[in-house]
């Protein structure tokens, strides 16, 4: 009952925050915040972080979509939410027509999110493919993703999941945390306009041998913080 309230009074509500994070939406209160946002014309930000989203793609479609077309929505934090393995569709029409978007969260849920990894390896894709200051890299959750499942297997060859190839002694598995995904763009500066990922952050490059020579003054377009400049 309170979010359909909500939902109705989103029209004229004159807030610029609204934090709906871990109030244990469901996906029929997730489509009713996205009709009211797609009426709304003041806020800046919404949080709906930690809820009880099916990870169905009805509801996060109509979330998206009205998000895209929203005149002041800059900051969106949908982590720790199960999402649809096809999100990446309306996700990159968000990030690419958005006109007021600067910062989005996504993935991160605590449970078992089957799509997270799926998911994650798609945003790195379509930003490195829209973005020629970023090199496509995978997704540290799809590498451990990797080497577990070719761990099991060699486990399963030696003579049973879970076994060491040597000595029989019982393999302990650890399943890979989870990884939030944090976008962002700076649209007040030119050089920061395009999208890219800030969390989790890239490998450290490989050192350098130190030179006698001077060094290179830092280049602003290569620089962005390592987490969500708004939160």
């Amino acid at each position: 009952a309170a979010v359909e309230c909500l939902g109705r009074g989103f029209k004229a509500m004159p807030l610029e925050t609204l934090n709906l994070a871990r109030c244990s939406l469901d996906d029929e209160g997730l489509t009713i915040i996205a009709r009211g946002l797609s009426q709304n014309r003041f806020l800046l930000e919404l949080h709906l972080r930690g809820n009880l989203f099916t990870g169905s793609s009805q509801p996060v479609a109509l979330l998206l979509d009205a998000a895209l077309r929203h005149a002041r929505l800059a900051h969106l934090d949908l982590a720790e939410n199960l999402l649809p393995k096809d999100v990446m569709a309306e996700l990159s029409a968000v990030l690419t027509w958005s006109c007021s978007l600067v910062a989005v969260h996504i993935l991160g849920y605590p449970g078992d999110d089957p799509h997270e990894a799926h998911i994650a390896d798609a945003c790195r894709r379509w930003v490195a493919a829209n973005n020629e200051d970023e090199e496509y890299l995978p997704s540290p959750l799809a590498n451990k993703l990797s080497e577990s499942t070719a761990n099991s297997a060699a486990a399963e060859e030696a003579g049973g999941t879970g076994q060491r190839a040597e000595g029989g002694e019982a393999e302990e598995e650890h399943c890979p945390p989870p990884e939030e995904v944090v976008l962002c763009r700076a649209l007040h500066v030119r050089e920061l306009t395009s999208w890219r990922i800030v969390a989790p952050p890239k490998p450290p490059p490989p050192e350098e041998k130190p030179s006698s020579a001077k060094k290179p003054e830092p280049v602003l377009k290569t620089w962005m913080p390592p987490c969500c400049w708004i939160c």
